[in-house]
């Protein structure tokens, strides 16, 4: 009997510690961003049309390549060197100009996104003072979530009421 007692008051000694959990779907809340989104298609309006320059690029030196192949035994060697030396030059400057492109492109959506996670995570973090979380996991770091847990709906939500500045960077200041 003594035994059953010190097993109760033993067990009953400690106190019982849970941990609040949340989780969150980061990925869903950027895909659904309609500003996000918006601003995404202006990017992606803005890269048609350097692509298209760039394409006009490409199709000189591909007219340029055949020129010099045509003329290569009507015109002396130095002649046909300096040409071949110029169109060297210029595939060098489309390869840079597509590589600014990308640089750009990349550049432009690292800087949006990191604004809008910013913004998810101060929003969660103020969920969790004001709801006693103690840990909130987002969709890479947990398996499977009942939804209850999920305040993805509410970030959401609560994006929707902010104005997040999303713009185009300066492609000459990156």
């Amino acid at each position: 009997m003594k035994i059953i007692i010190f097993f109760f008051c033993y067990l009953f000694s400690y106190s019982v510690y849970s941990i609040n959990i949340s989780t969150v779907s980061v990925s869903e809340i950027i895909t659904n961003n309609q500003e996000y989104q918006l601003f995404l298609k202006k990017l992606e309006f803005i890269k048609q049309n350097k692509l298209n320059e760039i394409n006009l690029l490409s199709q000189n030196l591909i007219m340029d390549q055949k020129n010099i192949e045509n003329i290569k035994s009507i015109i002396k060697n130095e002649e046909i060197n300096i040409k071949i030396s110029k169109l060297n030059n210029d595939y060098d400057n489309y390869k840079k100009n597509l590589d600014n492109l990308n640089l750009f492109i990349n550049k432009n959506i690292e800087y949006n996104e990191n604004l809008l996670i910013k913004e998810i995570i101060e929003l969660a973090t103020n969920y969790s003072i004001e709801n006693d979380i103690d840990i909130i996991l987002n969709e890479n770091h947990y398996l499977v979530s009942v939804s209850n847990l999920d305040i993805t709906n509410f970030i959401h939500e609560k994006l929707f009421s902010i104005n997040i500045n999303f713009k185009i960077l300066d492609e000459n200041k990156l």
